[in-house]
């Protein structure tokens, strides 16, 4: 099984190594408006791109372009990007009480902007760190940022500052109408008013691009079960002569369930934390050569509920299938570990006595760490290779030291 994980440890990380994401038809424009049909890497972005690989058909090599070469690309289907220099207004949520400035902080950028809404009114969206911004343009005029905030009163009351409503109404003839008071600083409130005004300017061929899956900043769990084995390698030491006992290596099942919860700004589907719960129970014994006068063997019995806390990291390779690796804190609770010592007697003219006595017992907890990487297919089916970092077992016993070390190999069903 220590072979299985190498092989798979090797696969991954050559994988990882040259994992290209499908490459999709489109076109981007250099810095002297020269066009060129390509194949892009989509990527689905959830935050702006700040590099972009492409390549001139599939056996060409792989180039890039950035925001500073390019002016505008596309892939496929999706809206374009566009390259926008202006006064970013920083829009996330997390106000602190200072912030009862209503007046938006501005943040010069030059960055790639996708298009939601193209008409006569085009609506643009652009996220980072800062927040969610929208921009607009008029009749394929410059894109400008729509002005927004949200800051507190002095009675600690949230309030917002749509300073973008105005500059609809400055704009738009069609603008000033009730719908701009009920129009929110959101995706879907922002495409809803988008689209009339493109209908009030008699604009019928407007157009509205959906959200890619991996664009949509959702917080994501899901819930797997897990089944696989696991092998157990027991090993104790005497202090007085000091001598290693190396146990059976034994193979067991091992059964668990896990929830895992995804975070979108990190990536969609890319980062995740999970929590696992997983048992499994071993038998290991070491036996003494039999002598004329009897033998000695220990056997080790002990059943192991083990909790994970840990984050797992997803590369994607093709449409369906990804790599992962994960790092896990696992506190372990021991059902009843036990150390029992069978001795068999041998005394002439007598049959022969086998006695058994407990030699060391735990029900202590342990704490340790968990390291994993595994296969996905279409985040419905896992293949995972993990191993545990060595733990003891007993607390009290006649043994000096202990020590236990666990490899397993699980699969894994995603139920939602």
């Amino acid at each position: 099984m220590k072979n299985l994980f190498t092989l798979l440890f090797s696969l991954v990380l050559s994988i990882s190594a040259s994992a290209q994401r499908d490459f999709e038809p489109g076109y981007f424009i250099d810095d002297n408006d020269n066009k060129l049909e390509c194949l892009i890497q989509n990527e689905k972005w959830l935050f702006s791109p700040e590099e972009v690989f492409y390549k001139l058909n599939e056996n060409s090599e792989v180039k890039s372009f950035t925001v500073k070469n390019c002016k505008e690309f596309k892939i496929g289907d999706e809206g374009v990007f566009m390259r926008v220099s202006a006064d970013f207004p920083i829009t996330q949520s997390k106000l602190k009480k200072k912030e009862l400035n209503s007046d938006p902080e501005l943040i010069q950028k030059t960055t790639f902007v996708q298009n939601v809404v193209k008409g006569k009114a085009s609506l643009f969206w652009f996220i980072d760190n800062n927040g969610i911004v929208y921009l607009y343009s008029k009749d394929g005029g410059p894109i400008k940022p729509l002005l927004y905030k949200k800051y507190i009163l002095e009675d600690l009351k949230i309030k917002e500052n749509n300073i973008f409503r105005t500059q609809l109404i400055k704009d738009f003839e069609c603008g000033n109408q009730p719908i701009i008071q009920k129009t929110e600083y959101r995706r879907k409130s922002m495409i809803k008013y988008f689209e009339y005004l493109n209908q009030c300017s008699g604009d019928t061929n407007y157009v509205v691009f959906e959200r890619t899956a991996k664009q949509k900043a959702n917080f994501v769990i899901g819930f797997k079960v897990w089944a696989g084995l696991e092998q157990n390698q027991y090993d104790t030491r005497i202090p007085n002569p000091d001598r290693t006992f190396e146990f059976e290596s034994v193979i067991s099942p091992k059964f668990g369930a896990e929830f895992e919860a995804f975070f979108p700004y990190f990536g969609y589907k890319k980062v995740s934390l999970f929590l696992s719960g997983q048992f499994s129970k071993t038998d290991n014994s070491f036996s003494f050569p039999e002598t004329e006068v009897g033998a000695v063997a220990y056997n080790a019995d002990y059943s192991i509920f083990e909790l994970q806390v840990g984050s797992r990291y997803y590369l994607d390779f093709g449409e369906k299938s990804s790599f992962f690796i994960e790092a896990a804190l696992v506190p372990d609770f021991f059902g009843n570990s036990t150390i029992s010592e069978d001795r068999i007697v041998r005394v002439v003219l007598e049959d022969d006595r086998l006695i058994t006595q407990d030699v060391g017992t735990s029900y202590k907890n342990r704490f340790g760490g968990s390291f994993g990487l595994g296969y996905s297919y279409n985040r419905k089916v896992y293949l995972r290779a993990a191993i545990r970092t060595n733990q003891v077992v007993l607390d009290k016993s006649i043994f000096f030291d202990d020590s236990l070390s666990r490899i397993s190999v699980s699969l894994g069903y995603a139920i939602f």
